[in-house]
């Protein structure tokens, strides 16, 4: 959990929120909402924002705090005029806080799965491209296998957090995430350059990097624009040519199958489609790491396991439909 601010260095403080008298501490009558009252207030810097939050009074959490404080016999606040800010006792209990938090998700994360795949509940998070033009093909095969396994798709194209037990197994292009994860690199996604077979007709073939100049292409906005292969794109393709943008992988792909223009697309998702056709032009394109994600602490929960298994096999199998090596351009 982060501060709002530090207590060093500045000439703007008063005095400890309050004088908290040394109490002994007894564990087994530890309240562990005082700790929400606490988080709540570090992070919104003040009691009147932790009140707003928590929908109660601003006395109630004042009150909250000092109960924590006298509890713990050290001030956890300094009052500032930018607010509360935490003391270095305060910092600790913070930091704690947050390793109990994680803790208390990952023993939520274990219990959901300990009873194996017959009745557990997987959450698996992929892209819109990766998730709905890959996975949901592979479904059908994997809940043949485990007729009595559940799935539940998280459809985002951003990064999922695993830690805080968002989900149980991720797919992820590029960068697999933070070390705490456990990853095996299932794949390499190709990209490629595609427009439908209707807008070659009647605008013709591209067939080298000057002629993608003549020609409407569609580009990729807001989150997306960060990506590889959109920044790729853009240095290829000058602003003026791009006639469509927007931040959704799925409408990229619809765009390119109407006919709007060229549009850069993973090849394992343009492969899918009889309306594509692949751009026969000789240059390097992008190839991204794919990365099959989950948690050191659940991945050998039996549902975990299960689909994380079956998901790995099927991606080797792919493995020339996602490079795009099956593709004649």
């Amino acid at each position: 959990m982060k501060s709002i601010t530090s207590e060093r260095g500045g000439g703007d403080f008063a005095k400890p929120l309050i004088s908290a008298p040394k109490r002994q501490f007894d564990g087994s009558a530890v309240d562990w909402d005082l700790y929400r009252f606490f988080v709540t207030a570090a992070e919104a810097g003040s009691l009147s924002g932790a009140a707003e939050r928590l929908r109660v009074s601003e006395p109630t959490v004042g009150r909250k705090i000092t109960e924590l404080e006298a509890m713990l016999g050290c001030s956890l606040f300094l009052r500032s005029t930018r607010g509360l800010v935490l003391t270095q006792a305060g910092h600790h209990v913070s930091d704690c806080v947050s390793a109990i938090g994680s803790s208390i998700a990952e023993l939520h994360r274990l219990a959901a799965g300990a009873i194996g795949t017959g009745s557990s509940v997987v959450r698996l998070s992929a892209s819109e491209g990766i998730g709905q033009h890959w996975v949901s093909g592979l479904l059908p095969g994997f809940l043949a296998v485990n007729p009595n396994a559940r799935v539940e798709m998280i459809i985002s194209n951003q990064s999922i957090d695993l830690n805080n037990s968002e989900a149980d197994v991720a797919l992820r292009v590029g960068s697999p995430g933070p070390d705490s994860l456990y990853a095996t690199r299932v794949a390499n996604v190709g990209f490629g350059l595609y427009a439908s077979h209707d807008y070659i007709r009647c605008n013709g073939m591209p067939k080298s990097e000057a002629d993608l100049l003549k020609h409407r292409s569609i580009g990729m906005s807001g989150r997306l624009a960060r990506l590889e292969p959109s920044t790729w794109f853009n240095k290829i393709i000058p602003g003026d040519c791009i006639a469509i943008s927007s931040d959704s992988l799925a409408f990229s792909f619809l765009a390119a199958e109407n006919g709007l223009g060229i549009a850069m697309l993973a090849c394992i998702v343009a492969g899918k489609s009889g309306r594509l056709v692949r751009m026969p032009i000789a240059m390097e394109l992008p190839v991204l790491p794919l990365w099959l994600v989950t948690h050191a602490g659940t991945r050998r929960l039996p549902g975990v396991r299960a689909l994380v298994q079956y998901i790995g096999a099927q991606a080797r199998h792919d493995s020339m439909r996602f490079d795009g090596s099956d593709q004649q351009p």
